[in-house]
C-alpha cells in the first residue's frame, strides 16, 4: 500500500458500496425518526400506546438506528464523492517510499509526536463518547424518575375531591390549569401542567392526589403534572446526546484508524493549499468540507478532501500554500499543518484521498 493509495480498491466497486450504504442510510434514519419520536412523547406525556417502562428500550433501540444511519451516511458520502479514490496518484507520490524520518521535520512538526498525537486524539474521542453515553443515561433515568415519582403519588397520594377553576391555553408554551382542593382541612389551589389531551372547563368536577407530606405536591388521575422545566432540560439532553454519541464514535473510529495507517505508511513532507471544497461529479457547486491541495517534494500531487470534524480545515481557506506532513492511505490520511487557528502546536485533520490528477495550481 502506498501512500494515499490502495491497489485493492477500484472505482466501481466504489460506486457500488455507496449505494448501499445510501440505502441503509435511509432505512437506519427512518427507524430512527418513528423510534425516537415515540419513545420521547411516551415519556413527556405518559399518555402513548407503549409503556412509558418500554420507553428506554425503545430509546436505545432509536439510539442504534441513528448510529447506523450516520455511519451508513458518512461512507456513502465518501464513497460516492471518491469514484476515483483507487486511481493512482499523479507523478511519484504513490510508488516512492517516504523519505528517513529526519528529513520529514517541516516547520517545527515531529512526526514521531505527530504518530502519538493521533492516538491520543483516537483516546480523546472515546472520552468523549462515553461523556454522552453518560448525558444519555443520565437524561432517560431522570426522565424515568419523574415517571416514577408521579406513578408513586397516584399509587400512596391522599385522593380528594376539586376542582377547576380556570384553564389556560397559551398559543406559545405549556396548557395549564388551576385547581382548589381540601388538604388537612385547608383549602389550597396548585398549577396542574396538562400534558394529556383531556379538555377542562372552569368549574369542572375532579379527583386531585396530593403527598400527604407535601399538600403542594399535586397531580390529578390524568394529570402528571410534571416539572416541566426539569423535563424539558432532560428531553433536551437525551436528543442531543442521541445525535452526539454517534457521531463521536464515528470520529473516535476514524481517528483510530488513520493512527494506524499513519504507523504503516509514516508520514511524508510536503506543501499544501486549502481551498473550498466543491461537487466534482455534476459539475455544481455545491458546498462540502473544504479539500486539501499536496504536492509532494518529488512532484507527486494528491487532491485530499476533508471531513466534518472539530478537526476541519475550512480555515485555513485562501491562507497560501504550507508546508505539512501528509500520512496514511486511501479513506484514512491525515494531514498536519504547523498549528492550530488558537494555538501554536501542530493541528491534524483528518482526510480521504479524493481523486487522481488534480492540480493544486
Amino acid at each position: 500500500m502506498g501512500l494515499g493509495f490502495d491497489e485493492q480498491a477500484g472505482p466501481r466497486g466504489n460506486r457500488r458500496n455507496g449505494l448501499v450504504h445510501a440505502v441503509a442510510c435511509g432505512v437506519s434514519s427512518l427507524v430512527f425518526v418513528v423510534l425516537a419520536t415515540t419513545a420521547t412523547w411516551t415519556l413527556a406525556t405518559h399518555d402513548q400506546p407503549w409503556e412509558p417502562s418500554a420507553a428506554p428500550v425503545e430509546l436505545l433501540l432509536a439510539f442504534t438506528a441513528l448510529f447506523s444511519a450516520v455511519f451508513t451516511g458518512v461512507q456513502a458520502w465518501r464513497y460516492g464523492d471518491g469514484g476515483e479514490v483507487a486511481s493512482r496518484p499523479s507523478g511519484s507520490a504513490a510508488r516512492v517510499p517516504p523519505p528517513p524520518p529526519d528529513h520529514l521535520t517541516t516547520d517545527g512538526i515531529d512526526p514521531d509526536v505527530e504518530t502519538r498525537r493521533l492516538r491520543a486524539l483516537s483516546w480523546r474521542a472515546m472520552a468523549v463518547v462515553l461523556l454522552w453515553i453518560a448525558v444519555l443515561a443520565g437524561a432517560v433515568w431522570g426522565m424515568n424518575a419523574q415517571i416514577d415519582a408521579a406513578e408513586r403519588l397516584l399509587a400512596t397520594g391522599t385522593r380528594v375531591s376539586g376542582s377547576v377553576l380556570s384553564v389556560h391555553n397559551p398559543r406559545k408554551g405549556t396548557p395549564t390549569m388551576e385547581v382548589s382542593y381540601l388538604a388537612g382541612g385547608t383549602v389550597r389551589t396548585a398549577t396542574i401542567v396538562r400534558d394529556g389531551t383531556d379538555a377542562y372547563v372552569a368549574g369542572q368536577a375532579l379527583t386531585v392526589v396530593y403527598d400527604p407530606a407535601d399538600p403542594g405536591r399535586v397531580r390529578t388521575l390524568r394529570e402528571g403534572n410534571d416539572d416541566q422545566l426539569v423535563l424539558g432540560g432532560l428531553v433536551v439532553s437525551a436528543i442531543a446526546a442521541l445525535v452526539a454519541v454517534p457521531w463521536s464514535v464515528v470520529a473516535a473510529s476514524g481517528w483510530r484508524r488513520r493512527y494506524r495507517a499513519v504507523r504503516r505508511t509514516g508520514w511524508r513532507a510536503a506543501s499544501a493549499v486549502v481551498r473550498p471544497g466543491y461537487e466534482n461529479r455534476r459539475g455544481s457547486r455545491n458546498w462540502t468540507p473544504a479539500d486539501i491541495h499536496v504536492e509532494f517534494r518529488d512532484g507527486g500531487r494528491l487532491l485530499l478532501g476533508t471531513v466534518f470534524s472539530t478537526h476541519g480545515a475550512s480555515w485555513l481557506e485562501g491562507g497560501g500554500s504550507r508546508r505539512v506532513l501528509v500520512g496514511g492511505a486511501d479513506q484514512r490520511m491525515v494531514v498536519v499543518f504547523p498549528h492550530g487557528r488558537r494555538r501554536k502546536t501542530p493541528y491534524a485533520v483528518p482526510a480521504y484521498t479524493r481523486s487522481r490528477g488534480k492540480r493544486a495550481d
